[in-house]
């Protein structure tokens, strides 16, 4: 039975028959460090095969809201890695347009002032600021049997960010002072919706 390493690290070693997962960007900035990647990439691309992923999302529970994702240690913590975030477009007058519109990583901004519903994807690190109303997007794994893609996040996986007793237990916040200054933290930065 296959089994998927979501955090590949130092000690993980590639094996015969492995696949490995990469998002190449073609959008960053030429280096001498990102031309050799994207070389890479382009070679990888004569043995490998390339595929449109699909994505799952979920949006986080309101104790997230304010805080970023390395305060809530997403991945490390709650076992889920998100590629981007969904979020709702701000409306023309409070987007800056000297950040949002001319980040190559939030795309579907320049829509907002036709639809105000739209939505931006945010291509999400560790200093993403999880905002009301924001969705994680989470690569669904394709089957290599099948060519179709299957989801990796399951009831089982979310409930511990969802359930806010073992969120708190997770992040080491079950004292009603460090529960406290985590809600006062995350209300202090939280983005008015």
């Amino acid at each position: 039975e296959p089994q998927m390493v979501k955090f590949p690290g130092a000690q993980d070693q590639v094996q015969k028959d492995d696949w490995i997962y990469i998002m190449i960007h073609e959008d960053v900035e030429v280096t001498e460090e990102t031309a050799l990647m994207q070389q890479k990439g382009q070679e990888a691309r004569k043995d490998g095969v390339e595929i449109w992923l699909e994505f799952d999302w979920f949006e986080f529970p309101e104790h997230c809201v304010g805080a970023t994702l390395k305060d809530i240690m997403l991945g490390g913590k709650f076992g889920i890695n998100a590629h981007f975030v969904a979020r709702n477009a701000p409306l023309e007058e409070d987007i800056d347009k000297t950040d949002a519109i001319d980040s190559p990583r939030a795309s579907g901004l320049e829509d907002a002032s036709q639809n105000p519903s739209a939505i931006i994807f945010v291509e999400v690190s560790a200093q993403t600021r999880i905002q009301q109303g924001d969705r994680a997007l989470v690569c669904r794994v394709p089957d290599r049997l099948t060519g179709r893609s299957f989801s990796i996040l399951t009831d089982e996986v979310l409930e511990p960010l969802f359930e806010e007793t073992i969120f708190r237990e997770r992040l080491s916040l079950q004292e009603e002072g460090k529960w406290t200054a985590w809600k006062r933290m995350c209300e202090g930065a939280a983005v008015p919706a």
